[in-house]
Formats: C-alpha cells, structure tokens, sequence
C-alpha cells in the first residue's frame, strides 16, 4: 500500500484502505490479531474491528446476546487504539454470522445476518463511531434470485439505520465466492438503497398542495405541470439494467432476464475498461515487495 501511494507518508495522509483485524470470538484477540491491531495503529493507518460470531456456536443462541458479545469485542479494540494513539480512525465493522444447526453450515445470509447488523449499526452510532456491515452477503452459490432478495435483506437494514459502509458486494456462497456478475447484480441493489436512504424533503413545494388545487379545478392531471416538469428527473429512480418496458418491447429486446444483462454488461466491462496504471516505480517496487515475500524474507 505504502509503495502504490507513493510512500509511507503519503499513505498515512491519504490511507489507500483501511485494515481490519478480527478478534476470535468469544472475547479472545489473540496473538496474531493482537499484533494486527498494535502494528497498524503504530503504522498510522486506520483501523477496523470486525469480530465475526456465528450465533449458537462462537456466540449466544440469541441474536441480541451475540449482538451485545461483539460489540464489546469491538469496544475492547476501539479502546486499545484510543490509549495508543488518542484519536486515531477506527471503523467498527460488526459481523454477527449464524450457524445452520440441521448442517453446521456457518451462514452469512438473511435474515439474521441483516437484522443483527441494523442493530450493531445502532450501536455503533449511538457511539458516534464510523462503521460498517456485510450488505451484499448471500448463501445462493450462483448470482440468482436467491442471492439478489438476501442482499437486498442484508443491504437494506443497516443501511436504513444509518450504516456508513456496506461490504461484500459480489460475493456469493457466504462470502466465499466472488462473481462478476453478482458485482453487477450488487451495484442495482446498491443503486436502490441509495435512494431509499436519501430521505424526503419536505416542504410547500414538495407537498404540493397549491399544484394539486390546480390541477383539480383545471386539467385534471399533472402530466403538463411546471411542477412536474421540475421534478421529473430527480424525483423517481432510474434503473440500469432491470427492465421496465412493455411486454412486447422486451420481447423485441431479446427477451433476456436481468441476469443475462449482469453477465453481458460484466463481460463488456472486462473486455473494454481500462484502468489507469501505478507509476512504473510504484509497479517495480510492488514487485520487489512480492519477489521477497515468496522467498520468504
């Protein structure tokens, strides 16, 4: 990271990311997350606490007692950064997972992974502490109507309370599995919750009260309206790839399903995007960093 900024000064004033380290639920941090976290507020760089208990097996049965148990996991790093180095960033990044019981399967899908989060999000906020939560996890192994409703689920929820960050956009198989296509799926959602958390303005031009009285003793519909014409292009969402046309005009289109469209326009992105390049000596010094870590120094 230090070597793509430019240096370890620049990396501090501009951090590229942010790291997180996670505690070994119940309430253990352990040698190597211990030294993750000591290493990286030394660094300078901003720290996230992201302790991931799966309810009933490295947690509580109940998702609030397993909420309560993170929680002081994060508190507990939060606190340790603080008496290192007061001020430094840190993000909270609530985890709580559950276990499927009838498989031992650890799950991060709907709906206790996006409800537990709506509530960690609350805490975290009640703290005045920036933070973050899975969003875009899923069970579903392919990018499918299963996988886009739990995201949606995991996504909407803690943003709705007031979530900073959203994660694991394009994942599939809890977390497991990352997709390109399921990237492109996660980006509508994401598109949806942006306009779901923008909230509503609400005011006389909004109400629309004198334009309704208009309306009503006049025309009789509100297509022609300067008021409509004002709002027209800010007030409803716009889609980039579901389809709202005719029957007959999407059947004309080729009749694909949203999932057609996901692969084409990840496949077109692949094909043609183009992103810009590190300086040579950042991209030789990346080299030079990856050249001994395989040699093991």
């Amino acid at each position: 990271m230090a070597a793509a900024a430019g240096g370890m000064e620049k990396l501090r004033q501009k951090p590229l990311a942010y790291l997180e380290v996670s505690p070994i639920s119940p309430l253990d941090y352990a040698i190597g997350p211990s030294n993750g976290l000591l290493d990286t507020v030394e660094a300078g760089l901003p720290l996230g606490i992201i302790p991931c208990p799966m309810i009933g097996a490295t947690g509580p049965m109940t998702l609030i007692g397993t909420v309560t148990m993170h929680n002081a996991e994060m508190l507990a790093g939060v606190v340790i950064a603080q008496l290192m180095r007061p001020g430094h960033p840190v993000i909270m990044s609530p985890r709580v997972t559950f276990i499927d019981m009838r498989t031992a399967m650890g799950l991060w899908a709907a709906p206790e992974m996006g409800l537990a989060a709506a509530v960690s999000v609350q805490m975290a906020k009640h703290y005045r502490i920036p933070n973050t939560a899975t969003g875009y996890s899923c069970a579903s192994k392919t990018a499918d109507e299963q996988a886009a409703f739990e995201s949606m689920y995991n996504a909407l929820l803690p943003a709705m309370a007031g979530a900073d960050v959203l994660g694991a956009s394009g994942s599939l198989d809890n977390c497991l599995i990352s997709c390109y296509r399921k990237l492109i799926v996660d980006n509508e959602i994401s598109s949806l919750i942006q306009r779901a958390v923008k909230g509503q303005v609400v005011d006389s031009d909004t109400l629309a009260v004198e334009v309704i009285a208009e309306v009503v003793n006049g025309e009789r519909n509100f297509l022609g309206h300067p008021h409509t014409l004002r709002h027209l292009r800010s007030e409803l969402w716009q889609p980039q790839l579901s389809d709202r046309s005719t029957y007959e005009g999407w059947q004309a289109g080729g009749a694909t399903d949203f999932s057609d469209r996901a692969r084409a326009l990840a496949q077109e992105l692949l094909a043609n995007h183009r992103v810009e390049p590190l300086p040579a000596e950042a991209l030789a010094a990346i080299d030079r960093i990856v050249e001994r870590a395989i040699r093991g120094e």
